[in-house]
C-alpha cells in the first residue's frame, strides 16, 4: 500500500464527488506510480490531463504544453522498445534520444516561462491569478525535476558500461568527478518549488516524501563518490 492509494486517490475520488454534485464535468483518476508522482499518458482526444508533483496536481490544460509531453513520452517509448530489442545498436540510439529528450523539456520550460510572463505581466494579481502562477512555478519544477532525473540516470549508464568493459578507461579519480557532479545535480532537485513554499514551516521536509526520496539519493552518491574515493587514495599507496 502506498501514499498514492492511502492519501491521495481517496482524496481525488472525494473531489470528483464535489464536483459532479456541483454539476461539473470531471476528468479521470491520474496514473500514480508507487512514488506518489504521476505516470501521466497524454492522449489527443482527451480535453484535459494531470500530473502528480510534490503531491500537488498540475492540469495539462495547455495544447502546445500537451504537444511536447506526447512528444517525450512517444520518445521514451521507443527507447524501452529498442532496449528490449537486442538487434539494435542501442547505445548511439539512446544517446541521439537522449539530447533529444532534454531538447523538448528545454522546450517545455520556455513556453512555461513564458506563460508564467505573460500572466504576470497583463494580470491584475488576484487570488485566482496567484494559484495560476504558482501552478506554472510547479509546471516548472516538474520538468526541471524530468531533465535533472534523465541526465543523472543517462550519466550513471555510462558509469556502468564503463565498468563492465574490460579495458574500461576511467579510474577511480575520473569516477570521483563523476559522482560529485551527480551530487551536485541531486541536491539542486531539494531547490524545486513546492505547494505553498511561501508558508512551508521549519521541519516540514520531515513530513516531504519527495525531499526524503531526494535525500535518500544525496546519501547513496555520497557513498559511491566516498568508496571511488578510498580506491584512488588506495592505488596511490599501493
Amino acid at each position: 500500500v502506498t501514499r498514492a492509494d492511502t492519501v491521495l486517490r481517496p482524496l481525488f475520488r472525494y473531489c470528483q464527488y464535489e464536483v459532479k454534485q456541483a454539476g461539473q464535468p470531471t476528468m479521470e483518476e491520474p496514473r500514480l506510480g508507487s512514488d506518489g508522482a504521476a505516470k501521466p499518458t497524454f492522449e489527443d482526444g482527451q480535453d484535459q490531463d494531470a500530473i502528480v508533483f510534490r503531491d500537488h496536481e498540475l492540469v495539462l490544460d495547455n495544447k502546445e504544453l500537451r504537444v511536447l509531453l506526447l512528444k517525450l513520452q512517444s520518445l521514451e517509448q521507443e527507447l524501452k522498445d529498442q532496449q528490449n530489442d537486442t538487434t539494435n545498436n542501442t547505445t548511439s540510439n539512446s544517446e541521439t534520444q537522449f539530447l533529444t529528450a532534454l531538447s523538448i523539456l528545454d522546450d517545455a520550460l520556455e513556453l512555461v516561462q513564458s506563460l508564467e510572463k505573460g500572466l504576470a505581466q497583463v494580470s491584475t494579481g488576484g487570488p485566482a491569478v496567484q494559484a495560476k502562477l504558482q501552478e506554472y512555478a510547479l509546471w516548472k519544477g516538474y520538468l526541471q525535476y524530468c531533465k535533472t532525473q534523465k541526465v543523472m540516470e543517462h550519466t550513471e549508464k555510462l558509469l556502468s558500461s564503463q565498468q563492465q568493459q574490460e579495458d574500461g578507461t576511467m579510474g577511480p579519480a575520473e569516477k570521483v568527478h563523476v559522482y560529485d557532479a551527480l551530487l551536485k545535480h541531486a541536491k539542486s532537485l531539494l531547490a524545486l518549488p513546492r505547494p505553498g513554499q511561501e508558508g512551508v514551516a521549519a521541519g516540514a521536509e520531515e513530513d516531504d516524501e519527495f525531499a526524503l526520496q531526494v535525500q535518500a539519493s544525496i546519501l547513496r552518491l555520497r557513498a559511491l563518490k566516498t568508496y571511488n574515493m578510498g580506491w584512488f587514495y588506495y592505488s596511490q599507496l599501493h
